[in-house]
């Protein structure tokens, strides 16, 4: 596992942009204004930059693309603290970011488009009882075996009032029945307005992924309830909830890059007591 001082990232990096794994990746702001924590140079902080921290100090992946902003912790040291403050800003809410001196680092002139339709997460519906149904999140990727996700679900006419990864993919390996999760990262957090939000990185030390499939995989099972009376209940993937810590964008994340996936909804009935 590496831990460099700042200046030998700074004298090894040379600025080079990170090669992403497909031609599909999270688009850069339109501002293309350098950012704190963005590692993998697309203009934005979230939980593929800490995968990619991951990946650059414990399987010798490529180092960041701006160094100064891979210092999120301002210690000057680049090791895997500096990913996983972003995993607990995002997700916890208890990391403040440093601050990003000016013209520090320029971003990369294309940073690719935002990719959609082979890569999905879907939503199925099932076990409805009196006042209460099950929906899990699956997701689906024919070609890219992913290192993790950030997940934002909300919910209409019902509210979210449990979420689990157990029996999922996104179970721990040793958990019955096993999922593929090694460690790594996981956190759920039931949002204000009825929905849920998660983050799960599979492995923040080995190799762990869910494989490529097109089938779908089922990586987080949801407790939904009426909120009064018989209502018909819509869950759906929408950015931008909030648990206990930032607004979550709904990703996918591959070789420490962020894929944007085509999301679904469900509509099951649920009646109240």
């Amino acid at each position: 596992m590496r831990s460099l001082p700042l200046f030998a990232l700074l004298v090894g990096c040379g600025g080079q942009k990170a090669t992403p794994v497909a031609e599909c990746s999270h688009p850069a702001r339109a501002a293309a204004v350098p950012v704190i924590g963005d590692h993998n140079g697309d203009g934005v902080t979230d939980i593929a930059d800490a995968i990619y921290m991951c990946d650059y100090v414990s399987r010798a992946g490529p180092a960041p693309v701006c160094a100064a902003a891979a210092d999120v912790m301002g210690d000057d040291l680049i090791d895997l603290g500096q990913g996983t403050a972003i995993l607990y800003h995002d997700f916890v809410g208890n990391t403040t970011y440093a601050a990003l001196a000016a013209g520090a680092c320029a971003l990369p002139t294309d940073p690719g488009a935002a990719c959609a339709g082979d890569l999905a997460l879907t939503l199925d519906a099932s076990s409805a009882t009196a006042g209460t149904a099950t929906v899990t999140v699956s997701v689906q990727s024919p070609e890219l075996a992913l290192q993790g996700w950030a997940l934002s679900v909300a919910a209409e006419g019902c509210r979210v009032t449990g979420a689990s990864t157990a029996g999922t993919q996104a179970a721990d390996r040793r958990d019955s029945p096993p999922g593929v999760r090694d460690g790594g990262f996981q956190r759920t957090d039931l949002t204000g307005d009825g929905g849920v939000v998660d983050g799960t990185v599979l492995d923040l030390h080995g190799t762990a992924v869910l494989p490529a499939s097109p089938d779908a995989q089922p990586i987080l099972a949801l407790t939904v309830q009426a909120i009064s009376g018989c209502t018909a209940c819509t869950v759906r993937i929408q950015d931008g909830l909030v648990g206990a810590g930032a607004p979550i964008t709904n990703v996918l994340v591959a070789g420490g890059h962020a894929y944007l996936p085509g999301g679904g909804e469900v509509s099951v009935g649920v009646c109240g007591g």
